[in-house]
């Protein structure tokens, strides 16, 4: 048998994974809606939505910052960026060739 490598190691959540949790990426005020594992290693403004009677009540997240697919937390600088433990482990996009321009517009936007 195989010895197991990779990610083996349980992720720590402070808060509930439930509910909505959402990103901003820049100063222009639209929030995204981001996965658990995002939202726990992004360098940036945060926020969970909570529904009362189908009403969203956003409220700010201001727990502590973790490397990304890592249990080490990261000192806060607000670069609005998800935050790696490596440059190795960033994700590569590769693009279907239908799909290219929508990637490159998009990387575009973040630069």
């Amino acid at each position: 048998m195989a010895e197991k490598k990779g990610n083996t190691v349980k992720l720590s959540y402070d808060f509930n994974t439930a509910k909505e949790t959402q990103i901003q990426y820049k100063e222009e005020g639209t929030w995204y809606r981001a996965t658990c594992d995002t939202f726990r290693s992004f360098d940036g403004p945060r926020r969970i939505v909570h529904y009362i009677n189908n009403e969203p009540k956003p409220e700010t997240y201001n727990g502590p910052l973790y490397y990304y697919k890592s249990n080490k937390k990261s000192k806060k600088n607000n670069t609005k960026k998800v935050i790696y433990l490596h440059e190795i482990d960033k994700p590569v996009f590769q693009a279907r060739p239908s799909e290219r321009d929508w990637v490159f517009d998009l990387m575009k936007k973040e630069n």
